[in-house]
């Protein structure tokens, strides 16, 4: 973890070298919100390791009192991005107008810088769903007996049972579909860190 000023920290989870996930928690005082950017994710290790880290920072900006959580629209792959770590995101369209809202397609969707998840009342339950059942179908296979134990649903079960029951999961206050002046001032700082980052 690193603190970069008083109002923001970064952290990378990491599996090794070429297997990690950044992310800055800001927190923006005159908005009264705290925004997670995912910034930088890559995963050489595969078998859904890199999935399982974003879910991390996910579940970490849900606890912590996060109003929204982006990540950099980077990928190569949309439709495996769709299955895998983009299934909580949606394009993030402040700015669009109700017809480019409309015409929002596979295609165009691809080409949109950003990707946002809104926390909500159930995001903590969402996050634990989806990482279950992807280490759940990982969880046995013949490649990735290596990587995840076989009891390695159970031990992420007792983790969300634990964090579910000692804290409240969501902080968030208002909705995050408010316009943010701090956040768009902000975007031109995010692209200065912004990485390649392949589909995982």
């Amino acid at each position: 973890m690193k603190v970069h000023s008083n109002n923001s920290i970064g952290i990378n989870l990491s599996l090794g070298d070429k297997t990690y996930a950044s992310c800055y928690y800001v927190y923006e005082e005159d908005e009264d919100n705290t925004v997670a950017r995912i910034t930088w994710v890559e995963s050489a290790i595969g078998k859904s390791t890199g999935f399982f880290l974003v879910h991390l920072h996910l579940l970490l900006a849900v606890l912590g009192g996060a109003n929204e959580i982006t990540l950099d629209n980077d990928t190569d792959n949309v439709l495996q991005a769709r299955q895998g770590i983009y299934q909580l995101l949606q394009v993030n369209n402040r700015g669009m107008n109700a017809e480019e809202k409309a015409q929002m397609t596979e295609e165009n969707w691809a080409q949109k810088p950003e990707m946002v998840h809104f926390v909500r009342e159930d995001s903590f339950e969402r996050i634990r769903h989806i990482l279950l059942n992807r280490i759940q179908q990982e969880v046995g296979k013949r490649a990735s007996n290596r990587i995840w134990r076989p009891d390695a649903v159970e031990h992420l079960s007792l983790l969300f049972q634990i964090l579910g029951s000692s804290s409240n999961p969501h902080h968030g206050g208002k909705s995050g579909n408010r316009k943010s002046k701090k956040s768009r001032k902000s975007r031109k700082s995010r692209k200065e860190t912004k990485r390649h980052r392949r589909a995982i």
